[in-house]
This record gives structure tokens, C-alpha cells and sequence, in this order.
């Protein structure tokens, strides 16, 4: 079994509620009593205001200047090129840029993959959503690799990646201030290898993690880099209740499968505690969490196979983990309040880890 481990991970990230503006530089929205500054230095920058339908008495909080190793310590049958560290991984090239609405700056999240499906190899349809998570590797959930009609393998998925805007090639994007940034053309990668998690049950969607191989390794460039790996954590606790985590795609919207947008689109959900969560499902599973459901704003923004990203603070430049993956959400984004159902990635990073190093 191959684990790994990152120093400072569970120790520092902040619970906040969404990123805000302190005199142009990044903020978070946290509630007064856990914000570091005083009353005083609060009243004193020019900030932008946070509000939330279910989160009372929130500031937006300077954020605090950390000098903290971001080492990986791994063992030695782990190498950095199967777990990037960060640095490498889940950085934002935007620095203390910060961007209002919900479309995605056209740098952001280029760790988000959008997959193609065919039946005969000649057609291909966007399906799903995945998270690049080294030069060869792609995150997803196992219900993106198996046909809907008859159970079966999904035998021709096809991943893009450095993808902004699926109308044009290349993309642009203009900003109010008069700047324009265009990203070179996007990559599209055929999968070589489908590996789903053996034990995956669709009926009650337990293991839903999925490993897709690409036929050749990528360059990571401002637009194309990996998603970090939180470290291996097989016992369950509600660490995360109470956070809010972003999730990134090009996903249904309204009643519409994959219909909703043309561009990259984030939202921010709170994560939730089990005894929450079950109110609605039922019952949850080892391996599975839940977020959302607060507002209408749901997974209808993500897509299906995509990352429960949370932005961890406490490295040089905020970098984003693959907390959990789009498993189960509502079938109608109108109105739905339902929360959705994730995979836990630190649950299944041993599988991942022992999954790659034996076909890689």
C-alpha cells in the first residue's frame, strides 16, 4: 500500500466562506469572532462585502501572511510525478487578481478536464468532467466510465484540457479594464486505460472513483496543471462541515443535460455534516460526503466526475485540493435544495496510489 503524507494540511487551512477583496489584494469571509484583525483594522481597509443566505455576521478577513513549508513527505516508492507537490500543483497563476460572478478567469482551475464519449469511435459527446492529476492521470467518478443503458464499459472517452469557452478555439477572454488574455488552443488526449474502482456499486453509488489513463503525457503551462491530493485518512470524522469548497465545469443548468453553459463556470457550496446530510439521503457511506443544498446553487454549475476543490491558505500562494468528487446530485437544478452526494478523495488515496503505480 502506498500512502502519502503532506505536512501542514490539516493543520492550517482556514474555514471561510468564500474569497472577498481587502484593498485589492485576497480576503476571506469569515465570521467576526475568528478573524485575526481587530475591530479597529477592520473599519480601516477598503473591502468588499460578504453576504450568504445561511451565514450570518460574516467580514472579509485579510489574509494572514504565513510562512509555512509546503513539503510533501512521502515514502519512497512515491515519486513526485505521480503525486505533484504543491507548487506544482492546484496554484491559481491569478495571484491576488479577484473576479467577480460565477464565469471562471479563463486561467483558473486547469486541473478540470472535460470528457468526450463515442460509442463507435467517430462521434463523440461531452459527458462528464474529471481533474488532471498528473501528466498521465485523470480523476473522475466510476458512473462516468459505464454506459447508462446496459452497465456496460465505456470504451472510447476522449479528455480535454486547457478548455475555457467550447465555442471557440482559441479562447479570449476581455475584461472591463480593457485587458485581453488569450490561452493557446486546447489539448484533446484520447484515454488509453479505464480504471474504475472494483467494488463500485451504481445503486447506491458506493466507490464512485474512477482512474482514466491519457495516451501520452501533457506539459503543465498557466492553463494545463494538476490538481493536489490531500493525504490518506481512512477514518471518518466531519472535518470539513462547515467549509465552503468550489466545484468548476461546463455542467447542466436548469433541466438540461450539459446544455447550460458554453464556458467554464464555478460556485462555492458548504460542506455539511453527516447527521445533516442523511436528513435527506438516508444514509451515507464510508467513502462519501456531502455539500450543498443551502440554496439553489448546486453541482447544475460542476459537472459530474468533477472536484470538490478546497483552497488550502497556508502555502505561498493559496493552492487547491481534491477533496471530494461530483458523485450524486439532484436531478432538477430548479429550486433544488437537495444536498449533493461526494466521493471523499482521502478515503480512496491508497487505491488511487496503489491504481497508478501498477500501470504506470
Amino acid at each position: 500500500m502506498h500512502m502519502h503524507f503532506l505536512s501542514n494540511f490539516y493543520n492550517f487551512p482556514i474555514l471561510h466562506h468564500g474569497r472577498c477583496k481587502v484593498n485589492a489584494n485576497i480576503g476571506y469571509c469569515q465570521h467576526r469572532e475568528i478573524c485575526w484583525e481587530s475591530d479597529v483594522e477592520l473599519d480601516s481597509f477598503s473591502r468588499s462585502q460578504c453576504s450568504s443566505n445561511t451565514r450570518k455576521d460574516l467580514v472579509c478577513c485579510r489574509r494572514q501572511s504565513q510562512n509555512i513549508s509546503s513539503t510533501f513527505h512521502v515514502s519512497k516508492s512515491t515519486n513526485n510525478e505521480l503525486i505533484p507537490q504543491p507548487g506544482v500543483c492546484g496554484g491559481s497563476p491569478l495571484n491576488n487578481r479577484i473576479y467577480a460572478g460565477e464565469k471562471v478567469h479563463i486561467q483558473e482551475f486547469g486541473w478540470a478536464a472535460l470528457l468526450f464519449y463515442s460509442y463507435d469511435d467517430t462521434e463523440y459527446t461531452p459527458m462528464c468532467g474529471g481533474s488532471l492529476i498528473n501528466k498521465r492521470w485523470i480523476l473522475t467518478a466510476a458512473h462516468c466510465v459505464f454506459h447508462r443503458h446496459d452497465g456496460s464499459v465505456v470504451n472510447h472517452i476522449r479528455a480535454r484540457l486547457g478548455e475555457w469557452d467550447t465555442r471557440s478555439t482559441p479562447d479570449c477572454q476581455e475584461f472591463l479594464v480593457g485587458d485581453r488574455v488569450c490561452a493557446p488552443p486546447h489539448i484533446e488526449l484520447n484515454i488509453d486505460l479505464i480504471k474504475a474502482h472494483e467494488l463500485y456499486e451504481h445503486s447506491n453509488w458506493i466507490n464512485d472513483i474512477a482512474l482514466l489513463r491519457l495516451n501520452r503525457s501533457v506539459y503543465y503551462t498557466d492553463y494545463v496543471i494538476p490538481i493536489c491530493l490531500p493525504p490518506a485518512k481512512q477514518t471518518y470524522a466531519d472535518d470539513y462541515a462547515g467549509y465552503a469548497m468550489d466545484i468548476v465545469g461546463w455542467g447542466k443548468t436548469a433541466e438540461a443535460q450539459f446544455s447550460g453553459s458554453t464556458i467554464k463556470m464555478k460556485a462555492s457550496l458548504d460542506v455539511i455534516s453527516t447527521p445533516d446530510c442523511v436528513r435527506t439521503h438516508k444514509k451515507l457511506f464510508f467513502g462519501q460526503m456531502c455539500a450543498g443544498g443551502q440554496t439553489p446553487q448546486s453541482t447544475c454549475k460542476g459537472d459530474s466526475g468533477g472536484a470538490l476543490m478546497l483552497m488550502n491558505t497556508s502555502y505561498s500562494i493559496p493552492t487547491y485540493f481534491a477533496i471530494g468528487i461530483i458523485s450524486l446530485g439532484p436531478q432538477s437544478c430548479v429550486g433544488s435544495r437537495s444536498p449533493n452526494i461526494f466521493t471523499r478523495v482521502e478515503f480512496y488515496m491508497p487505491w488511487v496510489m496503489d491504481t497508478m503505480h501498477a500501470n504506470s
